[in-house]
């Protein structure tokens, strides 16, 4: 059985792993490269086997089903108890389990009754990612990195009715890479167990290098720089050779121009090469693996020994006939194949952050000409380029999209000491599917709950790294994905703004203040975070704060905003241009997408409420997700908006000797 752990720590909090988390919150607003980071070393994760991270050992080392646990032998339970001020009761574990377990049930079950081809429009448009997502500068430097942080109003203390602008963290794009990444090519064979993670058009691994080079050479093209053919290339041939090859046949109406750019993107080694010694564009990719694409046309080529590759816009044009070879796509899928690989390609960064390795399954295909097919896709082609440069800016800051991929778990009633419950429900539903690698149900119901953060799901599945499963599952067991490295998975503000997806109680746009002696503890670190936007020293808080603040424990410096009501709203990107030392020399301001073009589609349809659950079976249910979301809470309640940290301001009583506190050093 997949997910069969042998362990899944449940550590006391310790130095180290504090350190960890100030790590991910720097990673997360850029501060801290990533692992392919030119500027440093690869750092080496672990990588488990598949079945790494798993809830299916009870005490007794047996396996069991998702009905009679969800702890293993090396995890603490979490055990209900009445009125503790940290520990929830039992009736709330049992009622968080129950809404989790009928609502998670609702959605696969939609998922599963209902064909990709009948979803609203709107849902399946990118652009709605893309609310307040600023656009890439119309030039860009030759450097390694870029920056920017955006602007913020929040209420004024001389005005309660003003807002005054405050700055957020300044967040650092990778630009430059030292290599490309690597696309591994398998055979998509009827007797073979392995299958992609989603349904997708045969040509879906194409479509995704020839995203892949349009989003470089447009990067490219804002530094002034350039991409020339390589000397690797594949050669057209009259008929197909060699074992483990897969045809690309290609009729005689297919101009030249495209079976040149064919030949060089489906090259088991690069097929293009830089014109200086600058680093790589951050989607730059090839394909390399056992089995590799042989082109057969019906009339013979020769190229030109210095011809030129296609610019961006030429690639665009190209990547439009190539939509006519296609024939009309399957009824079922969920996406149109040029929207599909747009969205894997718009991953690959992601991917090369978390250093997995994208796998496409490819088999002989024949062009087969459809006017009417290929009209739809130029349409949707021409309208993604228009905007292209707005998906590139969130593209190419992975942690974003981590931030944004991991909040489709996130639950805005859902209190920090019951997240255990609610991910072991969803555990519950999702594991068939998870150890089936049946992903084109998950992505549906992911779809069908929040399509802005759904997206980049399907795009991220569409690459084909079965890691990614193993990752889903350990993060509904633990809160963190990965072992070992710390976590990704926490909110980011201003990537909530850009998607106009909410990560957090934080995002929350107005709070309204009630007179009463006891403040919320979630208003009380809304308005704290609004004038600590700037501070990067641990990783945000996401699930609702439980319990109220005393009005005397709350620091002086925060009672001019106790009123009514407290606003923050995102105002705008600045892009920051740097000298050669590090300064800044200037700025460039960009207002976002729904700004700039009006067409941001508001509402979109989304099933993100909770539906009352029933009585069932639910198994024994691991702490840690509850004690690592709750000590957060209070790490993150105890500082002042001054930074001042004291745990009279969490406003919770008789901490000192808690058992959730041993050896805690907040």
């Amino acid at each position: 059985m997949l997910y069969n752990t042998p362990e899944i720590l449940e550590t006391e909090p310790t130095a180290t792993a504090d350190l960890w988390s100030d790590v991910a919150a720097l990673k997360a607003q850029g501060l801290v490269s990533h692992p392919r980071s030119p500027s440093y070393e690869p750092i080496k994760r672990e990588s488990p086997e598949p079945s790494k991270f798993s809830l299916v050992e009870d005490d007794s080392g047996t396996e069991s089903s998702p009905e009679t646990t969800y702890v293993t032998s090396s995890c603490q339970e979490l055990v209900g108890l009445d009125a503790d001020s940290l520990i929830p009761s039992s009736a709330q574990i049992d009622r968080v389990f129950a809404q989790g377990r009928e609502t998670w049930a609702h959605l696969i079950g939609n998922a599963q009754s209902t064909s990709g081809a009948l979803l609203p429009p709107a849902t399946v448009d990118p652009s709605i990612m893309l609310k307040n997502v600023p656009a890439l500068p119309p030039s860009l430097p030759r450097a390694e990195f870029i920056k920017g942080h955006c602007e913020w109003l929040v209420s004024s203390e001389e005005d309660e009715s003003g807002l005054e602008s405050r700055s957020g963290p300044m967040k650092h794009f990778t630009v430059s890479y030292e290599d490309s990444i690597r696309c591994r090519f398998l055979a998509r064979t009827l007797a073979s167990s392995d299958k992609p993670l989603m349904k997708s058009s045969e040509w879906h691994p194409i479509i995704t290098l020839c995203w892949s080079y349009i989003l470089s050479t447009q990067l490219l093209e804002l530094q002034s720089r350039r991409l020339w053919y390589s000397t690797r290339y594949l050669e057209p041939q009259a008929m197909s050779t060699g074992p483990g090859s897969a045809v690309l046949y290609l009729e005689a109406a297919t101009s030249p121009r495209l079976v040149r750019w064919l030949c060089a993107l489906l090259a088991p080694e690069p097929g293009f090469e830089l014109n200086d010694k600058g680093g790589f564009p951050p989607w730059m990719a090839f394909c390399t693996g056992d089995t590799q694409f042989v082109i057969r046309t019906e009339s013979s080529f020769s190229f030109e020994p210095n011809e030129d590759p296609p610019s961006s816009s030429e690639a665009t044009e190209l990547l439009v006939e190539l939509c006519h070879l296609f024939g009309t796509p399957p009824t079922d899928e969920v996406l149109l194949p040029c929207v599909a690989g747009f969205l894997a390609a718009l991953a690959l960064p992601f991917y090369r952050m978390e250093e997995l390795e994208p796998h496409f399954y490819i088999s002989s295909l024949h062009s087969q000409y459809s006017r009417e097919s290929g009209e739809v896709q130029a349409e949707k082609i021409n309208s993604i380029v228009a905007d292209i440069r707005y998906y590139m800016t969130i593209s190419m800051h992975p942690t974003s999209v981590a931030s944004t991929i991991w909040s489709i778990f996130w639950q805005p009633e859902i209190e920090c000491n019951v997240v255990s419950p609610w991910l072991a429900s969803i555990l519950y539903v999702l594991k068939p599917l998870l150890e089936a690698k049946n992903m084109d149900i998950v992505g549906r119901a992911f779809m069908l709950r929040r399509p802005r953060v759904a997206l980049w799901w399907l795009g991220i599945f569409l690459l084909g790294s079965t890691s990614i499963i193993d990752q889903i599952a350990r993060y509904l067991a633990t809160l963190e994905e990965q072992y070992g490295f710390g976590t990704l998975a926490t909110p980011d503000t201003t990537a909530a703004a850009w998607t106009g997806s909410a990560q957090s109680f934080l995002d929350q746009e107005t709070v309204y203040i009630t007179n009463n002696e006891n403040i919320p503890t979630a208003t009380v670190l809304h308005l704290r975070h609004s004038f600590r936007l700037q501070c990067c020293a641990g990783p945000l808080l996401s699930w609702r704060p439980f319990g109220d603040i005393p009005r005397h424990n709350i620091e002086p410096d925060l009672m001019p905003w106790l009123v009514s009501m407290h606003v923050r709203k995102y105002r705008h990107w600045v892009w920051v241009e740097s000298g050669h030392g590090g300064d800044s020399t200037g700025n460039f301001i960009q207002r976002g997408f729904w700004k700039d073009t009006g067409r941001f589609i508001e509402k979109v349809n989304e099933n993100a409420g909770l539906l009352i659950g029933h009585d069932g079976p639910r198994g024994r249910i691991s702490l840690a997700p509850s004690k690592r979301a709750t000590l957060r809470m209070l790490n993150y309640s105890m500082m002042e908006i001054s930074g001042d940290r004291h745990r009279d301001n969490a406003g919770i009583h008789g901490l000192d000797n808690h058992p959730w506190l041993k050896g805690w050093r907040g």
